[in-house]
């Protein structure tokens, strides 16, 4: 994983399919990015390099989401591909946090 901080935003930029096999490798990056980098207002999800989402990747992308919405940052996903805005649709995630 990728990351980059632009102002005050850090972006995380996914390079393998979040399914059951890197999930937990994804996860350890996620949280220590996220630790490493106090006083972030927003976090963005770069998925340009995801072409799979299995049910426990969206649950951590969820996951996420409920962890920076309790310390009341944003949180978005970009970059996505058009099979991964229609499975998100189909879980009314958008109406949670932007999707992009």
């Amino acid at each position: 994983m990728e990351t980059k901080i632009i102002e005050e935003t850090l972006e995380m930029v996914i390079s393998k399919n979040l399914v059951a096999l890197n999930l937990d490798e994804i996860q350890q990056e996620m949280k220590k990015s996220i630790e490493e980098n106090d006083g972030i207002k927003k976090v963005e999800l770069s998925l340009q390099n995801v072409a799979e989402i299995d049910s426990l990747g969206i649950n951590l992308i969820v996951g996420l989401y409920k962890t920076l919405s309790s310390k009341d940052i944003d949180f978005a996903v970009i970059n996505t591909n058009r099979s991964i805005k229609t499975l998100f649709s189909l879980f009314k995630l958008s109406s949670y946090f932007n999707i992009s």
